[in-house]
């Protein structure tokens, strides 16, 4: 039992709380409007909208979290153990489903919750919703990518900022293909200025922050507090993804999705969107059917994100990886999409008769595995050699084979670039299109 637990179901819980905790509560509440009453907004889990609405009467708080766009409420009640809010959550039909933990930071509150059985942990962070009024309630997330020249090496950084405010930085090294190991932090509340820390640079002197634009991005390196090189990156992709949500009591899942105004490619997504939802919806129904207490909550959940590996106003190429609670497999559905022309791309049939990609497909596949570089570790390298490279994708640089996604290795990938196929497409084909339009 944690000692969480263990505090929450002792005898005399608010007994606990000095007297005098209302003065010191609005001391630490203190702002223009009465701390009587408190109302927070936030998203739970980074992509569901909630409120919370509590009040205080003589010893304790009482009130309630919903979804509003789920309809689903719980009932809270607690009061103060030493600096936090504790209060334990009830369903519609009073049967006790959780506890919360909350605690003001600065201008935030960082409310913890908790299964009754301690097995299932999620945090939200809330703000006071009188100074939040305008707080989007659908979920959103914008994706900018920049590319441009560190020293002798071509990058491309992606900021990722979503409707709860969250901001995540990715480094991208698209001549091998591979993320470069970061560590970052926001260095203001708008998180423009970050930064970061590039794990294998040897020289640890150097500081490098990243100063964040619109349209550019600078990549600024500073040695004892002095600026001594300054890189800057182009903007090159502006895209936006939503999302398709379902919360009940007992589960929730996620799907993330590219938002299109092409009405064509929205209707392929929407398709793929409500299969997925409707497969997901079913398995966690029938795996929480059986449960007859509130205790494991939560306990399944599935999240989707889109990988994005080629979006602009003539293609659409990307996968969801599908990650499910009950299950450390991670599913993948492609999906490549020609805007211009209105019509999924079948790889398989851009080439001429006297072609078989499939068998080039294989050789390939089979030659880079064969030809693997030796600082591959073991444990990888036989990941590999038995990776079936199904997944199939366009970037900007050519075809890209991907593995099914392992939660431990992550995924494999190889690419095809476009010069070793380009003589073998066909005129009217929609890569050959695409590949002309990309060189004028």
């Amino acid at each position: 039992m944690s000692v969480f637990l263990g505090i929450l179901m002792g005898s005399g819980l608010f007994a606990q709380v000095d007297k005098d905790w209302k003065h010191e509560l609005a001391e630490q509440l203190e702002s223009d409007h009465s701390v009587e009453y408190l109302q927070l907004v936030g998203y739970f889990n980074d992509y569901f909208f909630a409120q919370m609405r509590f009040a205080f009467d003589e010893d304790h708080w009482t009130g309630f979290i919903s979804f509003p766009d789920d309809n689903i409420q719980f009932e809270l009640d607690g009061g103060y153990v030493n600096d936090e809010l504790v209060l334990v959550e009830y369903d519609k039909e009073g049967q006790q489903s959780g506890y919360w933990k909350i605690k003001r930071d600065h201008e935030k509150y960082i409310c913890s919750w908790q299964s009754n059985s301690g097995k299932m942990t999620h945090e939200i962070v809330m703000v006071d919703e009188l100074w939040n009024p305008g707080l989007e309630k659908t979920y959103s997330q914008e994706i900018r990518s920049y590319t441009g020249n560190f020293g002798n090496m071509l990058l491309e950084i992606f900021i990722h900022r979503n409707v709860a405010d969250s901001t995540f930085v990715s480094v991208f090294d698209p001549t091998s293909r591979t993320m470069v190991g970061i560590k970052y932090k926001c260095l203001n509340n708008s998180c423009n200025s970050v930064s970061l820390d590039f794990d294998n640079m040897k020289d640890k002197s150097f500081e490098y922050h990243l100063n964040i634009q619109r349209d550019k991005l600078d990549l600024i390196g500073k040695k004892e507090g002095k600026e001594v090189s300054r890189y800057s990156f182009v903007l090159m992709d502006h895209v936006q993804t939503g999302l398709e949500t379902v919360m009940e009591n007992a589960y929730f899942m996620a799907i993330e999705f590219p938002e299109l105004s092409d009405p064509g490619a929205a209707h392929v997504v929407k398709k793929e969107l409500m299969e997925m939802r409707k497969q997901l919806k079913l398995q966690l129904e029938t795996l929480t059917e059986s449960q007859m207490d509130m205790d494991e909550r939560l306990e399944f959940f599935a999240i989707s994100w889109f990988d994005i590996y080629y979006w602009n106003d003539q293609i659409i190429s990307g996968k969801w990886n599908i990650q499910k609670s009950w299950n450390t497999d991670v599913e993948s559905r492609v999906i490549n999409y020609s805007i211009r022309n209105k019509r999924e791309i079948d790889l398989f049939s851009q080439f001429n008769s006297d072609f078989d990609f499939e068998f080039f497909l294989s050789h390939f596949i089979e030659n880079e595995k064969r030809e693997m570089p030796e600082f591959i570790d073991p444990l990888s390298r036989g990941k590999i050699q038995n990776a079936s490279f199904e997944l199939i994708n366009l970037t900007r640089e050519g075809i890209l084979l991907g593995s099914p996604f392992d939660t431990i290795f992550g995924q494999f990938e190889m690419l095809i670039r476009y010069d070793e196929i380009e003589q073998h497409l066909r005129k009217r084909s929609d890569l050959k299109k695409l590949l002309e339009k990309n060189t004028e």
